[in-house]
């Protein structure tokens, strides 16, 4: 689930505020992982 929502974040479809309560945390975790991850490169 976490990655369904961070690909509907990441294509504008939906906002971080917009993910269930019981996801968002873990979905703010992995787009800080991709974020630092595309910095390093």
């Amino acid at each position: 689930m976490v990655n369904f929502y961070v690909k509907r974040i990441e294509n504008g479809i939906m906002t971080l505020e917009e993910v269930p309560e019981l996801w968002r945390t873990k979905v703010e975790t992995k787009i800080c992982e991709l974020n630092a991850k595309k910095k390093r490169e």
